[in-house]
């Protein structure tokens, strides 16, 4: 799972939180030991936020385990039901927003089961406090190739609603 911030260009800003095998442990670049198992590569892992975030680290995107995302931004996979997490902006962040809406984006995948990801988009008017819901706005590419949301009328219905619903408190 990945959580980031775009402006109301669609241009990457920050991000608030990417799964520890994703951002600390080299999961999509390079091996990953996990559970006594290897695995090799998984480009397909959270392929949006990749190709979005745009950091490279050699040929890949990902950030291996000699060079981790800082501990404030990862975490583990949520997997309960519900949750409540909070990530609170720093000043100069909200000050950047602030003039403009701007997108907060959730990606959702599980690594090698042959499904791409899920991404969902909530849109903030920086004016207005309040919730907004997230929506489904398309898939990953499935080996990882791009960043782009690919079709969401493409997606059987059930893959869709992975995620009942989220909701943005802002």
């Amino acid at each position: 799972m990945a959580l980031w911030l775009e402006d109301d260009s669609g241009q990457y800003v920050e991000t608030l939180f990417v799964t520890h095998s994703v951002g600390r442990e080299g999961l999509g670049n390079g091996y990953l030991k996990f559970l006594g198992i290897t695995f090799r590569e998984v480009p397909g892992s959270l392929p949006v936020w990749a190709h979005r975030r745009n950091v490279r680290y050699g040929d890949s995107l990902y950030p291996p385990r000699k060079a981790p995302l800082p501990d404030a931004m990862t975490g583990a996979t949520i997997k309960s039901a519900e949750f409540v997490k909070s990530f609170p902006l720093s000043s100069d962040l909200v000050q950047m927003l602030s003039p403009q809406s701007w997108h907060c984006l959730l990606e959702i995948n599980v690594s090698r089961d042959g499904v791409p990801s899920m991404v969902y988009r909530a849109t903030v008017d920086s004016g207005k406090a309040g919730r907004t819901s997230f929506v489904f706005a398309g898939y990953g590419e499935e080996k990882g190739r791009d960043g782009e949301f690919h079709d969401p009328g493409a997606v059987e219905t059930s893959l869709s609603e992975i995620l009942r619903s989220a909701t943005l408190v802002h």
